[in-house]
């Protein structure tokens, strides 16, 4: 099964990407938040100054799922179709 999550950039994030929004895809049916960063920083060499590091946000950013959740767990399950936001911790006011 193939599981697809988008992410969308905001902030500090979204200038070091280069893009808005990227969708990842997964040969797997269960996806964690720190798959996600893994495959963020291959596709994003970028990232690691100032967003991400060791595997996982840069104290200065903050993820959200689907608009509602802020997490901070690796661990974080996430499922086909969810959208993963990455921004600044500061984003938003």
């Amino acid at each position: 099964m193939l599981t697809k999550v988008d992410v969308e950039f905001y902030g500090v994030p979204r200038q070091r990407a280069g893009v808005d929004r990227v969708q990842l895809a997964f040969a797997t049916s269960s996806v964690a938040a720190a798959d996600v960063m893994d495959l963020l920083l291959q596709r994003f060499p970028t990232l690691r100054n100032g967003c991400l590091e060791d595997g996982w946000l840069h104290a200065s950013c903050t993820a959200n799922v689907d608009g509602c959740d802020f997490i901070s767990d690796p661990a974080t399950p996430l499922s086909c179709g969810q959208t993963l936001l990455v921004m600044s911790a500061d984003a938003g006011g």
